[in-house]
């Protein structure tokens, strides 16, 4: 049997655009994003030709590339903005 992180460290995209900053991973990058497939979200990225099944899957785990370029980071997250609403309701 197969070990499903086997592959993990190996991102074909930086076979292309070469490796990105040390320490980073795929996750935190504006071009990854999830596809819904039916019942199912399948990660991807942008950068990269991809078909809307597990084959052409883009784990968030991996090293970035050299177009990585991070997601804004937000002021507050939808949940705290909620939770403070509900607050300012209860006064």
């Amino acid at each position: 049997m197969k070990n499903p992180l086997r592959n993990i460290r190996k991102n074909p995209c930086i076979q292309v655009w070469g490796p990105g900053p040390a320490g980073t991973k795929c996750g935190s990058c504006v071009f990854h994003r999830f596809v819904g497939g039916g019942t199912k979200n399948y990660p991807k990225c942008e950068k990269r030709y991809f078909t809307h099944t597990a084959k052409s899957d883009h784990s968030s785990r991996f090293p970035t590339c050299g177009r990585y370029e991070p997601k804004p980071a937000s002021a507050e997250s939808k949940t705290a903005k909620n939770v403070s609403n509900k607050a300012k309701n209860v006064s």
